[in-house]
């Protein structure tokens, strides 16, 4: 049995759909069908059930993702520990981080942290919010830069550089524009524009409608925010935004409203608590650590 076949089965099962589960493992769907059925041969059990229209994992394959889930764990931390045995000599530390740079000074932080360790080299690459923990599971990255809305806290470690919280972006133009705060309640029937599932930020603020017993009208959505704010200064609608970004943008023809109940998040970094930190990532923490929650964002 091979370790991609593990990883292979886990994706299906987390998918539920062989296109998807293709497309996020870059494979294609006849190799990803024919390692799983490879699996079922050589284990002896059905792990997928193929009389349904859609993918139903069986008993034998929920049992077999449960002991896949524990191997790679291991295989990754494996990987992990051997990969810092060759490396004590390499001064390179990869960060995966979403692409919000500038608007909560990641820049300035990094060159505050470059005074204090010269000797180590910051590779900062910037990824979607979906695939920040596949990169450190697969090795691509030893930290990631994050939001704490993404981060499951029983399986990660989380140091927070910023805070930041949720406002209402409207039209300039728009009679919510003149408001002190609006009531998240008030604001069903509006017309949303979110950013897409990619950032994870619109799972996030679908959430919050929910909370306030309502699913919102979204009517576009997009991965970049520039999009959402022309369409949003152009009354097609309304939209969330992060304080900060909205801060960097400044843009005259849209308005950030508070929230009547205040809705916040975190900005920092993650690894998993079961990774043994390279010495730079331990360094770059501890300045973090330091510096963080307001010391320099």
């Amino acid at each position: 049995m091979e370790i991609r076949q593990l990883r292979y089965l886990i994706g299906l099962a987390e998918e539920k759909n062989y296109l998807n589960a293709a497309d996020e493992m870059y494979v294609s769907q006849s190799q990803l069908s024919k390692k799983i059925m490879q699996m079922e041969d050589e284990l002896g059990v059905q792990l997928i059930d193929r009389s349904r229209r859609s993918i139903s994992i069986t008993p034998a394959g929920e049992l077999t993702v449960q002991y896949a889930r524990q191997i790679m764990a291991l295989y990754d931390s494996l990987s992990r520990e051997l990969d810092a045995m060759k490396t004590q000599t390499e001064n390179t530390l990869t960060i995966a981080a979403i692409p919000v740079l500038a608007p909560y000074r990641i820049p300035a932080l990094l060159a505050a942290f470059a005074k204090t360790a010269p000797q180590v080299k910051v590779l900062l690459r910037e990824i979607e919010a979906k695939n920040i923990f596949s990169e450190l599971a697969a090795g691509g990255a030893e930290l990631g830069l994050c939001r704490d809305i993404y981060t499951n806290p029983t399986l990660y470690e989380f140091i927070p550089i910023c805070s930041d919280e949720i406002a209402v972006i409207v039209s300039a133009s728009s009679a919510l524009a003149g408001k002190k705060n609006i009531d998240i309640r008030s604001l069903q029937g509006q017309s949303f524009i979110l950013l897409d599932e990619q950032t994870m930020l619109k799972q996030f603020e679908i959430d919050i409608c929910a909370k306030a017993g309502f699913s919102p009208d979204v009517v576009y959505t997009s991965k970049h925010p520039d999009d959402i704010v022309e369409m949003v200064a152009a009354g097609k609608g309304i939209s969330f935004m992060m304080r900060r970004v909205f801060s960097y943008i400044n843009k005259d023809s849209i308005a950030a409203v508070p929230l009547a109940e205040p809705v916040t998040s975190r900005l920092g970094i993650v690894w998993p608590r079961r990774a043994k930190l390279s010495r730079r990532a331990e360094l770059f923490a501890a300045f973090v650590r330091k510096n963080g929650s307001g010391g320099l964002c």
